[in-house]
């Protein structure tokens, strides 16, 4: 059953904030519903027919990554939405992990971000990390130390210590771009990497696939 009432069909990213459902879409930027998917409503930036990308949900409210025209953080549910891109050089956002300690921001072709104040400010995080255009982060890090995975055009890439460092972890994969990750546990972390040539999977932290 669909429940696209009042909504842009072309959805690319949907999460719950509140008692509101919000969906960001390919040309009409985020829509809200109070009502479960009954009905829809364009909020916040749906005038400047943002392409949505992907939308987390932080601590200090939600964030949107857009394609183009960087990020844009709620503190309200999502009814309404202001940019927050100063050091976001690159404004391409493809995906956005909370890592507990804070939140990355995955981009084409100018590596990761980070930021500790909710989207507010952000810095480079790129030491090592050998390709640039990031299509997905996962982790496990809701405490320090823990692990970062990025898929890029160029392989997997692992961080330990909340990607101040990368190395390369594709030893196995016979398909270089990654555009889907998912990382669970802590002690033995399980990992799977999505390509065109399916899923690898991983039992030592990506270290081999």
């Amino acid at each position: 059953t669909t429940v696209n009432t009042g909504l842009d069909p072309y959805v690319q990213a949907i999460a719950f904030s509140g008692g509101n459902l919000c969906a960001g879409t390919r040309t009409a930027g985020v829509y809200i519903s109070t009502d479960n998917g009954d009905s829809w409503s364009p909020i916040g930036i749906d005038m400047f027919q943002i392409d949505t990308r992907v939308l987390s949900v932080t601590g200090a409210g939600m964030l949107a990554g857009t394609f183009g025209s960087g990020a844009f953080r709620s503190t309200d549910d999502g009814a309404s939405w202001t940019a927050v891109n100063f050091g976001l050089i690159n404004t391409n956002v493809r995906c956005l992990i909370n890592t507990g300690a804070g939140i990355m921001a995955g981009t084409a072709d100018n590596g990761v971000y980070y930021s500790n104040n909710s989207g507010r400010t952000w810095a480079l995080l790129n030491n090592n990390l050998r390709d640039m255009n990031v299509w997905t982060l996962a982790s496990n890090a809701t405490q320090l130390g823990l692990t970062v995975l990025a898929g890029t055009s160029g392989g997997v890439f692992r961080s330990r210590n909340l990607g101040t460092v990368w190395e390369n972890v594709s030893s196995g994969l016979s398909d270089s771009v990654v555009k889907a990750l998912a990382l669970t546990g802590y002690i033995n972390p399980v990992a799977f990497a999505g390509t065109a040539s399916g899923v690898f999977f991983s039992t030592n932290d990506g270290t081999s696939w």
